[in-house]
Parts: structure tokens; C-alpha cells; sequence
């Protein structure tokens, strides 16, 4: 295993994007937008190309992105 982080940075407010929903939990197919570089950094770390995955989320959605996260571990 490569000693490499996957970094998803998902804690913008999506404020130009309008529509008063942040861009990363927008559904692009039948998925939020954060969970596509979810998969593929699930991908990475299988491959053994990274160590883990950092994401990063807006204050106060933590445990929003934590739950919905879980299917990760």
C-alpha cells in the first residue's frame, strides 16, 4: 500500500452553483455528487494506491456525512 491520502473536499457551500442545496450532496445520476469521488477513492484504496481517505465537510454536517459515509468502511 502506497502511503498516500485520497483528499475529498466537500465542504464548500455551492453558493454560485444556486438552488440553496451545497453542490456536493446535488444528485448527478442517482447519487450525490461527493459519493462519485467516494467510489473512487474506494477504488484506489482497494488497489492498494492510497492509505486512507480524508473528507472534508461543512460545519455543523459531520454526522450527516458520517452516516452517509458508513457504506465506506
Amino acid at each position: 500500500m502506497k502511503s498516500c491520502s485520497f483528499l475529498l473536499v466537500a465542504a464548500g457551500k455551492g453558493s454560485r452553483a444556486g438552488g440553496g442545496l451545497p453542490k456536493q450532496l446535488r444528485l448527478l445520476g442517482a447519487r450525490p455528487l461527493w459519493e462519485w469521488s467516494a467510489r473512487t477513492a474506494e477504488t484506489l484504496y482497494r488497489a492498494g494506491e492510497i492509505m486512507e481517505t480524508v473528507l472534508v465537510v461543512p460545519p455543523g454536517m459531520e454526522e450527516d456525512f458520517k452516516r452517509a459515509a458508513e457504506i465506506y468502511d
